[in-house]
């Protein structure tokens, strides 16, 4: 089979895919983004292969919706390892089966184990942080410890810089 410019989607997704009996995946073997996501282009841009595959054999994606894998082969393009889900869905699936670089690790940087009473999740800014409890209680106990300084507020500039800014006195004037 020649490849044209003109050949629907799922033409060139059966041309540029070979299926692996022994998984059920169905692998992407024509380009691939450097993550090793596979792409095509259609209409002069760069589309990412599994969600292409997604969109002609199940339907239409919906926006802000991530196309996950449930195989975790990022160039299988087979529809049946293909899910819907957010963002948020798939970090907690990459996290449920040890595939996050965080979620390997197995002590804190104090050597606490990682077990489940003694983890707490704090939100990040993109997500659930997984925090070792002994070493934040201890953190709060030296908090608690500190003394405090009254009446200095600490200001950073522009720069990045801490400066003390102490509080202006108001004299009454009657």
């Amino acid at each position: 089979m020649t490849v044209s410019k003109y050949m629907s989607l799922k033409d060139r997704l059966e041309l540029y895919s070979i299926p692996i009996p022994e998984s059920g995946c169905q692998i992407w073997i024509g380009a691939c983004f450097s993550q090793g996501y596979g792409v095509l282009q259609y209409k002069g841009k760069n589309l990412k292969a599994h969600r292409v595959s997604y969109q002609e054999h199940v339907g239409l994606i919906p926006d802000g919706k991530h196309v996950c894998h449930h195989c975790d082969i990022k160039s299988c393009i087979n529809p049946k390892h293909l899910f819907i889900g957010s963002h948020q869905d798939n970090m907690r699936d990459r996290e449920k089966k040890n595939l996050g670089g965080n979620s390997k690790k197995t002590h804190c940087k104090n050597g606490h184990e990682f077990i489940e009473e003694n983890i707490i999740y704090e939100k990040g800014i993109t997500k659930l942080k997984r925090r070792c409890w002994t070493c934040h209680r201890n953190r709060q106990r030296n908090n608690d410890k500190r003394p405090r300084k009254t009446n200095v507020r600490w200001n950073i500039d522009k720069k990045k810089k801490l400066y003390i800014v102490k509080p202006k006195k108001y004299i009454n004037e009657s």
